[in-house]
């Protein structure tokens, strides 16, 4: 059986020559797709897990000012003195602080998006390009 050829312009490839390189490209293609799929997914981690931090950050910080509320009714039931007064100002001052820190945090974590966005739609790309490759 002889080799089939197809000419295009001054080139001459076999059809075995044609679809291996289709094969080379789309195994490319998947590579370069898996790079930016880890890239993308790479950055959105790292902002997850500095809003993560924040948060965590604000709800020991309520923590601590739950401590300090006890601390302060204990001090104002017993001592009936102004110390109680700076604790109080210290656990209101913690719990503000806490607060925002965690509101900033648990938003940040809301706005992020863990879908590789960029990936999916490159993807679809390649789709659509091995789709017109094969007719």
């Amino acid at each position: 059986m002889a080799d089939r050829y197809v000419e295009i312009g001054e080139d001459r490839r076999t059809l075995g020559d044609i679809i291996q390189n289709i094969a080379n490209n789309l195994q490319e293609i998947v590579r370069a797709e898996l790079r930016l799929a880890r890239t993308e997914l790479t950055e959105r981690g790292w902002r997850m897990s500095k809003a993560a931090a924040l948060f965590g950050g604000g709800l020991v910080l309520l923590g601590i000012a739950g401590l300090l509320l006890v601390v302060t009714i204990i001090a104002a039931l017993s001592l009936v003195m102004p110390v109680w007064a700076a604790a109080l100002l210290v656990a209101v001052a913690f719990g503000t602080i806490g607060g925002g820190m965690a509101m900033v945090g648990r938003e940040r974590i809301k706005k992020t998006n863990l879908r590789p966005q960029e990936t999916i739609e490159s993807v679809k790309e390649d789709v659509e390009w091995l789709k017109r490759q094969t007719r």
